[in-house]
Order: structure tokens, then C-alpha cells, then sequence
């Protein structure tokens, strides 16, 4: 007997019985992206991956991602996905619907980018997303800025019939962050990964329904100052000499008024807010919860001061 060549085919048989074991075998689905490989082979890319709120979730495991076509980057979905679910809690003919949504937006977003280029428009970024044309005009928001770049963009929208099937947000975006996270289109990644700088940069903003353009003069008068901006603490830097000077001239007794500290509100009938700066009738420079008043003064986008100087008790 050939032991020899029992062994051989012993082991051919071994190792071709394991190779087609590999071959059958199905492919394990463990994040996002193997999900993605294994039914939209060489077409998509996850590029950002958030876990969602562990606490709320009480796991590790709930993720949100955006990914974008290989072929086109500009072309992004989000999806929610759960590792703790069979094939991840995704449903395909969900992601086939939203992909489907997603190169309608950006078609449209191309061509509302040509209509606007050509309107004269410049120093903005557009992008259509889950229903809502965005546009971001990096211009200091004067009046005249504000009031001629909103005749443009309604007049451009106008004469565009798809324009009524979105909303609208347009936001003033302070002129040196132009061009800082994206280019002429903005990708839909900005808007799920760059919250704190979209809150930093934008000065004030135009939010709307489908139908705004049968309102066009009303929407001059809706532009909402974002006081999460970084124009914000440049105001309060700007007013605290100011008060302190003011505080100065009319407080009759000695006082102290915390350096850092100052308060804010938006105000309801103008464009800018309300800033209070905290004062004690004491020669002490310590904390205190509570305070003897404030000096209390208004700083307006158009007029860039602070100004109706005046002590307030709350």
C-alpha cells in the first residue's frame, strides 16, 4: 500500500474541502461598510461614523454614518445602524429610496448653483438637504447686503419651478470662513458633522416652509440673529468698556463689576440683543451669586455699538 500517496490525496481533499468552505461561506456583516459591500459592491464609502447618544441608547452600538458614492463624492446618505440587530437594522429598499432622493437633491443642487452663479451671486455656498435649499452668503449682513442678495436669490427661485417643492434657509456667514469646509456645493456630511462651526460662523438667518416665495417683502423683515455666533462675544467684548465707562459716570457709589461675566438676550423687535453687564455697590472684587444690578445697553446689528445705556435691576 502507497501510504504515501494516501496521505497526498488525503490532504488534497482537506485542503480542497476548506477552500470551498471559504468560498461558500458568508461573508460576516459586522460595521456599516461590510453591509455596504455586500449589497452595493464598489459603489459606496462610509466617510463618518458617530455613536448615538449612548446614554439614551444604553449601548455603544447605535451608530449613525454618512457615506458617499465612489463615484461622486457629493453624493452622501445617512444611515442609522444598530450592530446589536440582524444586518444591522437596515433596511436596503430604505437606502435604495434615499440614495434615489439624494441624487435628485444634488441634481438640483447643481442646477440652482449655474441659475445663481449666472444671477451675478458670489462669496456662497448652496446645497439641496432632505427637503431644504441651503444657502450661506459669506458678506458681512449690512442692510444693503442683506436686503440686495435676498432680491437675488427669490428672483433666481422664482423663476425656478423647482423651487417650490423645498424650504429655504439662507445664512450670513462671516466672510472669513468662506471657502474654510467646502467649496461652491455644500456637502451633506456639513450639516451632521460641523454643527459647532455652522453655530460659530453664521450671523443671522432666514428659515422657511414651502410657499415663502408668495411673501417676498415679508421675508426682509424675518432675519433671526444666531447668538450661538462668535460675533456674539465680539459685541460683548466691544460693550464692556463701554458700560464700565458709562457705570463710571452714573453709579453714585463705590462698586465692583465682574470681569468676565456678562448676560444676553435676543431681542424681539430689532436685529441684535440685549446685554447686561452685573455690578455690586461693594469695593470687593469676589463672586457673588446675586448682584445689585446691571448696566444694561443694547448692541444692533446695523448700527454696531452699544447704545440706550441704562441700569437695570434684573
Amino acid at each position: 500500500m502507497d501510504w504515501s500517496l494516501i496521505i497526498k490525496t488525503s490532504l488534497i481533499i482537506i485542503v480542497g474541502a476548506y477552500l470551498l468552505s471559504c468560498r461558500t461561506k458568508k461573508k460576516e456583516i459586522g460595521n456599516l461598510q461590510d453591509w455596504i459591500d455586500t449589497h452595493y459592491p464598489g459603489t459606496l464609502k462610509v466617510i463618518e461614523t458617530q455613536t448615538e447618544d449612548p446614554i439614551r441608547r444604553l449601548s455603544f452600538k447605535v451608530k449613525n454614518s454618512t457615506v458617499a458614492s465612489l463615484e461622486d463624492s457629493m453624493l452622501q446618505i445617512n444611515i442609522h445602524w444598530d450592530k446589536r440587530q440582524p444586518g444591522l437594522g437596515i433596511i436596503k429598499s430604505e437606502v435604495d429610496s434615499m440614495l434615489a432622493n439624494a441624487k435628485k437633491e444634488l441634481s438640483d443642487t447643481r442646477h440652482l448653483l449655474g441659475l445663481l452663479q449666472s444671477k451675478g451671486v458670489e462669496y456662497f455656498s448652496c446645497g439641496i438637504n432632505l427637503g431644504d435649499i441651503r444657502i450661506l452668503v459669506f458678506e458681512e449682513p449690512l442692510k444693503k447686503n442683506r436686503d440686495e442678495r435676498l432680491v437675488q436669490l427669490l428672483e433666481v427661485l422664482a423663476g425656478w419651478p423647482e423651487a417650490d417643492q423645498y424650504g429655504l434657509g439662507v445664512y450670513f456667514m462671516e466672510p472669513k470662513a468662506y471657502g474654510e469646509e467646502f467649496n461652491e456645493i455644500i456637502p451633506l456630511v456639513h450639516w451632521h458633522w460641523s454643527a459647532a462651526w455652522q453655530r460659530k460662523n453664521s450671523i443671522i438667518s432666514l428659515l422657511f416652509q414651502p410657499g415663502y416665495l408668495s411673501e417676498p417683502q415679508k421675508l426682509k423683515k424675518m432675519w433671526e440673529f444666531n447668538t450661538e455666533s462668535d460675533r456674539l462675544l465680539s459685541w460683548i467684548d466691544q460693550s464692556r468698556p463701554v458700560a464700565e465707562k458709562w457705570a463710571k459716570m452714573h453709579l453714585t457709589k463705590p462698586f465692583t463689576m465682574p470681569p468676565e461675566h456678562a448676560e444676553y438676550e435676543i431681542l424681539s423687535n430689532a436685529l441684535g440683543v440685549k446685554i447686561k453687564f452685573p455690578f455690586n455697590y461693594s469695593t470687593t472684587a469676589k463672586e457673588s451669586e446675586t448682584y445689585d444690578g446691571y448696566i444694561a445697553g443694547e448692541y444692533l446689528l446695523d448700527e454696531k455699538e452699544f447704545s440706550s445705556v441704562r441700569i437695570s435691576k434684573e
